[in-house]
């Protein structure tokens, strides 16, 4: 996902460019050099969606350590 403050045709051809796409604008959102300005968003699909999602498992199903790993890989806030 991508974002950026209209107009700015260097920044959207950019995203073009890379296989970004349109995805929606949020109107008179963005405040900068005066005045306001809609905020584009762009979006580009990163992996096939071609199979399912493996179900949700709750934590007590999870591989033994895995937890602690993820836990101890999180930067705190």
């Amino acid at each position: 996902m991508g974002g950026g403050t209209a107009p700015n045709i260097k920044s959207e051809k950019l995203h073009a460019s890379l296989g970004f796409q349109l995805l929606g604008a949020y109107h008179n959102t963005g405040y900068k050099c005066g005045k306001w300005h809609d905020v584009l968003w762009f979006e580009k699909q990163i992996a096939p969606y071609d199979s399912p999602p493996e179900p949700i498992r709750p934590v007590s199903q999870l591989p033994d350590g895995i937890l602690r790993e993820i836990l101890e890989n999180t930067p705190s806030m």
